[in-house]
């Protein structure tokens, strides 16, 4: 039965123990507590360093409270790396009750840079940095208490055990205002020590041990009860809770601390700087790439040019092939043997009109439509006069044309009319007057020149390839204008004119030039 009993008693003490651990789960899940056992307190103090706009613990072991306060930059230069208070009740960083808040022994350390002295407020004539305190009441009872002291203008640092052993110590330093100060009391069983930029201010003994409040929290720039009501305005960093006691060493150590934002920063500046880099050699290699595009369209305008030119200098040489000039001079000497001599006069001055102004026609790519149709009408004369006029022409131009405001491509129309003359109206054979019939007109800005002729048509015409060249040499030049303005703008296209029986009657040319305007009809335009 005994054995029984002692059996049962430790079941019972087992149930109670788990029992007590899930309410004590269930109790730290509820109000966000991690559970941590001296070692790991010792291994990873209590720390506050809001780095990346981070209020909370470091390790997520604690929530903290903040009101009216703002992020700023820490004493390394980092932006929103710390915590900075405004200088009035309302603004403070409350780190909460709990007892990793509070050690028996150990050491707290934080980093701080006032901007001034706050005379706001009662009481006390001090500028809280940190404090806790062991006792409610309408005084201030401080566990630990750090704060600049307004009367001596230095830094005080002050714990204590009871009301009875309070133990304040003073730092022997000039304070600055603006400037960052890291402050560390280190407190074991009997000895206080006060650090300053990590070098020790004062040494002194106090009766232990160290007792809090439970209720109360522990308070970054901010005093308040009955008696005393201070604040502080400035920055607050690095806020760090050991449950041990710091060397010499350990303290000047966190002192020295690195930035820890060093790598990051770097990583940021190289990223920067990679940036920059690459921007310039981006912007070095599309001034490159866009420039070789300009000189390639510099250089392949340039060819054009050059091909309009030497198929105008075609254009031209096939105009003036030597049996025409010998013909037309040929023509006029019989005029002038026949007694026509101020016919033959006429003429001459007309071939040698018509001459100059092929030559003029040859340094420009284009030319006002009168002049162009000055010289189609003169060249019609010429082949009239060599032919015994063989055939007639007709010239019809809308009156809505103004023919000296509007620019074509020089020389375009005359290999088309000494086809019609040539291959068409010469070679018939029946007893139907040849005639050649030049209609001028615009529709929707293009100007329209049709060559229409009622000669034998191009189905029973005898393959030539001379009677195809100047034609050719047109259409290249039309097909280089149209790259060197990157428009289709010219074109032309040949119809077959057929009878009711489907037979040939003659051929017409249809020549479609969009229309440039320009005030003067003696302006030159060249590219």
């Amino acid at each position: 039965m005994g054995g029984l009993f002692k059996i049962e008693i430790k079941v019972l003490k087992l149930k109670f123990k788990l029992m007590y651990s899930i309410l004590c789960a269930l109790v730290c899940c509820f109000f966000n507590i991690k559970i941590l056992d001296a070692q790991n307190v010792d291994e990873y103090p209590i720390t506050f360093d809001f780095n990346e706009q981070n209020y909370s613990e470091k390790h997520g072991r604690l929530r903290i409270k903040q009101l009216g306060t703002s992020l700023t930059y820490d004493r390394f230069g980092n932006s929103d790396a710390a915590v900075y208070l405004h200088g009035h009740l309302l603004s403070y960083l409350n780190l909460g009750t709990s007892y990793l808040l509070k050690p028996k022994v150990g050491s707290i350390s934080i980093w701080f840079n006032l901007d001034r002295i706050n005379y706001t407020g009662i009481g006390m004539q001090c500028n809280p940095i940190i404090l806790t305190k062991h006792k409610k009441g309408d005084e201030f009872y401080p566990t630990y208490f750090i704060a600049y002291d307004i009367n001596r203008k230095c830094l005080k640092a002050e714990v204590s055990s009871d009301t009875s052993s309070e133990n304040a110590t003073y730092s022997n330093l000039i304070f600055q205002f603006n400037t960052w100060y890291h402050i560390v009391i280190t407190f074991d069983t009997n000895t206080l020590k006060f650090y300053v930029n990590g070098n020790i201010q004062t040494s002194i003994a106090f009766k232990p041990p160290m007792t809090y409040l439970f209720d109360d929290s522990v308070m970054i720039g901010n005093l308040v009860n009955l008696k005393s009501q201070r604040c502080s305005v400035g920055k607050f960093d690095d806020i760090q809770i050991f449950h041990s006691v710091l060397s010499g060493t350990e303290v000047l150590n966190l002192y020295n601390a690195p930035n820890p934002k060093a790598f990051k920063n770097k990583l940021i500046n190289a990223a920067k700087y990679l940036g920059i880099i690459v921007v310039f050699l981006v912007s070095i290699y599309m001034l490159i790439y866009f420039n070789k595009i300009a000189l390639k369209r510099q250089k392949e305008e340039l060819e054009l040019k050059s091909k309009i030119s030497d198929l105008e200098l075609a254009v031209v040489k096939a105009q003036i092939k030597p049996h025409f000039i010998s013909n037309c001079l040929a023509a006029i000497q019989e005029l002038v043997f026949i007694g026509e001599s101020e016919k033959a006069k006429e003429y001459m001055d007309k071939f040698n009109f018509f001459m100059n102004q092929l030559l003029i026609s040859a340094d420009q790519n284009f030319i006002s439509l009168k002049e162009e149709l000055e010289l189609i009408q003169h060249y019609i004369q010429f082949e009239q006069l060599r032919f015994k006029q063989a055939f007639n022409y007709e010239l019809h131009i809308d009156p809505s044309i103004n023919i000296n405001q509007i620019l074509i491509p020089s020389l375009i129309t005359q290999p088309f009319v000494e086809n019609a003359i040539w291959h068409g109206l010469l070679q018939v054979k029946d007893n139907r007057i040849a005639i050649l019939r030049i209609n001028v007109m615009i529709q929707n800005a293009v100007t329209i020149i049709e060559i229409c002729d009622n000669g034998i048509g191009r189905r029973i015409l005898v393959n030539s390839k001379n009677s195809s060249k100047g034609i050719s040499l047109v259409h290249c030049k039309m097909m280089n204008l149209n790259a060197l303005i990157k428009q289709d703008q010219y074109s032309f296209e040949i119809q077959d004119l057929l009878d009711d029986t489907n037979q040939p009657k003659g051929t017409k040319v249809v020549i479609y030039l969009n229309s440039i305007h320009h005030e003067s009809s003696n302006q030159n335009h060249t590219y």
